[in-house]
């Protein structure tokens, strides 16, 4: 009985009951050793609870069809609107570290999954859908920002870049799923979109960090700018030599060359994001970690690493089951349901629109002359839409960089929260549609054809 595991068949619902008996455990060897510390009533209790949930309501929303990033942000949504989650002003700054973490875990993961070789091979098609939808797209939010908001200026354009970034998440699942059923294999379009969107998010993610380092100078914009982009320029650099480091040591022949690699891509990722700031370039981080993650990648490749790259499932692993759930949800806590103004959601549901509308568009004119077949455009164009990782990393850093500032006026306050409301509305409205309407059209827009050759 104990030999095949009491009969029980391996489905989400075991994989859930796993996951509570391992936090149950780990909270009882929390408890014997800091005891008070871990009580229900404690903050380190409702942070630990809220990771329980939110992946738990993760599992559950993907099981009814629904993204579950949405059922994740609800979570923290509702602990924040009934009170549960009202930390003390330690612990608020233990959250901030602990969302950073999660961004770098998911800067790193990106940058492990650049498949270098593509990139160089299909460098024309990957550079423009990774730099021209989403430049267009956050200046074109910024605009509405400005006149719609009244935002000021850098404000807007914070705002737009903070909007502007995909997920490749609806658009990846789909392909896969229709590999492995044997329906439509495209590894040409499979490339091309997947490298783009790691460059889409860096990106959106570095350009961003750049104009809030900006915006939080009180001197001269040009030369902020200006710095912000030197930082750019160390950080690729230093995430170009780490990376290498970490390609050199341990020796690939190791007994544990695994494991260490492993640790060593993980540390890189907090060393690069977190220090980069203390040495006095606070727009660099993001970008240090994406190189470091790519480099490494590239050079275990030249090593005799096939394309299945054990420590990029290592760093998948560890944000699926951990840093996702806590981002997410930690992300949700920041919305208060009962604070929710009906107008501003039709606004911004308004101007969801019209960046959907501009990016449909602009897509159409940017496939001409990729080959693709004119139901694998349309395909792309609506997988290009969802909102996901990116705006959960990115909507609440005004707000924390507003707090750490000490005075700071109560109209940037208002601006910084609505910022976090409205990316956080993005996700679940466009993620949400977009989902469905890829879920649902996808076996007639992607039809059975011949396989397209591998990237060497």
């Amino acid at each position: 009985l104990l030999h095949e595991q009491c009969y029980i068949p391996k489905t989400s619902i075991h994989a859930l009951a796993g996951l509570v008996f391992t936090l149950l455990l780990a909270w009882v060897s929390l408890y014997v050793i800091i005891k008070d510390a871990v009580l229900p009533k404690s903050d380190l209790f409702k942070i630990l609870f809220l990771i329980l949930c939110s992946y738990s309501s993760g599992i559950l929303f993907t099981m009814i069809g629904l993204p579950h990033l949405v059922g994740i942000f609800l979570t923290g949504s509702v602990f924040r609107s009934v009170g549960f989650f009202n930390l003390t002003s330690k612990y608020k700054s233990v959250t901030v570290i602990l969302r950073l973490l999660a961004i770098s875990v998911t800067i790193t993961k990106s940058g492990l999954g650049l498949n270098i070789d593509a990139l160089i091979k299909y460098k024309w098609s990957i550079l423009k859908f990774s730099l021209i939808p989403c430049t267009i797209e956050a200046l074109v939010f910024a605009i509405l920002a400005k006149f719609v908001y009244k935002f000021p200026w850098l404000w807007a354009i914070v705002f737009g870049y903070v909007i502007c970034a995909v997920s490749s998440g609806p658009l990846l699942n789909t392909l896969y799923q229709l590999k492995n059923q044997g329906t439509y294999e495209n590894t040409r379009m499979q490339s091309v979109l997947e490298n783009a969107a790691y460059l889409d998010n860096i990106y959106s993610i570095s350009a961003f960090t750049v104009c809030l380092n900006t915006l939080a100078q009180t001197g001269d914009i040009p030369l902020a700018l200006c710095y912000g982009i030197l930082d750019l320029i160390v950080a690729f650099f230093i995430g170009f030599i780490l990376g290498s480091l970490t390609a050199c040591f341990p020796h690939k022949k190791d007994e544990y060359m695994l494991q260490k690699r492993c640790l060593l891509v993980f540390f890189n990722g907090i060393c690069t994001y977190f220090g980069l700031r203390i040495i006095g370039f606070p727009s660099g981080g993001p970008l240090s970690c994406f190189v470091a993650g790519a480099i490494s990648s590239f050079c275990w490749k030249t090593q005799g690493w096939s394309d299945y790259n054990p420590v990029l499932n290592f760093e998948c692993k560890l944000w699926s089951f951990l840093m996702e759930p806590l981002l997410f949800g930690l992300v949700g806590t920041e919305i208060d349901f009962k604070i929710l103004d009906i107008l501003e959601i039709i606004t911004a549901i308004g101007m969801f629109l019209v960046i959907i509308l501009i990016r449909g568009i602009l897509g159409l004119f940017i496939l001409i002359g990729d080959n693709f077949k004119l139901k694998e455009n349309f395909f792309i164009i609506l997988s290009w839409m969802p909102k996901g990782t990116v705006q959960a990393a990115l909507s609440p850093q005004p707000l924390d960089m507003l707090r750490k500032s000490g005075t700071p006026e109560e109209v940037d306050l208002l601006r910084a929260e609505m910022i976090i409301r409205i990316s956080v509305l993005a996700v679940i409205v466009i993620t949400t549609l977009f989902s469905l309407i890829i879920k649902f059209t996808n076996k007639k827009l992607l039809s059975k054809n011949e396989n397209t050759n591998e990237v060497s």
